[in-house]
């Protein structure tokens, strides 16, 4: 997966279009747009990988986002005036694919966990939970000795470490149990998605057992087919019962499973509020939640997944390590941390005001 385009609706500024390198690093100064660069690639993650975006609601109203998946192009909208979060799915050769959730409504909830892991899997994560750190890191997540509690570690081997704080580990853990809440819905969602009995498949196979018993009937003579049909309708009868008792257990199985997937639900989304509120939290100290949680948990980033950094500091060491990394990585930056821009301008790219040509692809 990898990002074609960027759209930003600045509150009181015209929107603003950035088109990033397809491959290798993009680096984008924004100190001019008044949003700090953290605050830039947390909206844009959020965007991508979870139901509320906290980052800079108020000043960037619009984050429009074009993708490249397979064969697929997507476009994911977080609109904030009218509070939809708009996606739309365009493959060759099929219908193109658009709906639209309402942010916080019950009822369109299902559709925006739909659109979340649909993108999660184009970035080769399972659940929307992995994306947001995958997102936020091109390094494989830190291997720290100890433990969080009690000598043991979490699920996805999340640890602590001197240079964790309490607040830092506390992020983590709440992380890892919305994560495993999360992969707890997924496989009911699987389970429930299973091809069931079909009725249509039944009522074929009765006739053709109906077919079969008349060629019978017409092609043995009278004695065997005193033997034969009797024989041939209590099999018939057998497999009708015997479909019978697998379609109530099957019945019955999932309505166990709709009724496990409902709790499983509301303990997901009770984890997910508690770990939006700690990152939104830790978030207004400067700090970068996702890069956190990249750091402290025990999995690395996937390699299909775009990273979308962002920093005050930029360091000629950094530039290298980013360019080397193999995916695309996209960098929002101060100006002032520009020091040594000559030394990298195939990787500078700017927001471009909507209606103007985007910039010249970087030079091979």
């Amino acid at each position: 997966m990898r990002i074609l385009e960027l759209l930003l609706g600045i509150d009181g500024s015209p929107a603003l279009r950035l088109c990033p390198s397809e491959n290798g690093l993009t680096i984008v100064p924004v100190d001019e747009l008044g949003v700090t660069p953290i605050e830039i690639a947390r909206a844009l993650r959020q965007t991508l990988a979870q139901h509320e975006r906290g980052a800079a609601k108020a000043k960037l109203r619009r984050v429009q986002i074009s993708l490249q998946a397979g064969p697929s192009k997507l476009m994911v909208l977080d609109d904030q005036p009218r509070g939809v979060r708009a996606f739309r799915v365009e493959t060759p050769g099929q219908a193109v694919v658009h709906f639209e959730a309402r942010l916080g409504r019950l009822d369109d909830a299902p559709k925006l966990e739909a659109l979340l892991v649909r993108i999660a899997n184009a970035a080769g994560e399972s659940v929307p939970e992995d994306l947001g750190p995958s997102l936020a890191s091109v390094r494989r997540g830190a291997q720290i000795e100890g433990a969080v509690s009690g000598g043991m570690n979490p699920p996805g081997g999340a640890v602590t470490s001197p240079q964790a704080s309490p607040k830092e580990l506390a992020l983590v853990r709440a992380h890892e149990k919305a994560r495993a809440a999360a992969e707890k819905v997924r496989g009911v969602d699987r389970a429930l998605g299973l091809p069931g009995f079909s009725w249509g498949r039944w009522f074929l196979a009765g006739f053709i057992a109906l077919a079969s018993l008349i060629a019978v009937s017409l092609l043995v003579g009278p004695a065997w087919r005193h033997i034969l049909v009797p024989i041939y309708l209590l099999a018939v009868l057998t497999a009708w019962i015997g479909y019978g008792v697998k379609t109530a257990r099957a019945l019955s199985k999932a309505s166990a499973l709709e009724a496990a997937r409902a709790g499983l639900r509301d303990e997901r989304e009770v984890a997910r509020r508690e770990e939006h509120e700690l990152a939104e939290t830790m978030a207004k100290k400067g700090a970068d939640p996702d890069e956190v949680l990249a750091r402290l948990r025990d999995r690395p980033a996937s390699r299909e997944a775009p990273a979308i950094l962002g920093q005050a500091d930029l360091s000629s060491a950094e530039v290298l390590e980013l360019t080397g990394v193999g995916r695309q990585v996209i960098l929002f930056v101060d100006r002032r941390a520009l020091l040594l821009a000559s030394d990298y301008p195939d990787a500078l790219r700017t927001f471009q005001l909507m209606g103007t040509a985007p910039p010249p692809p970087p030079l091979e």
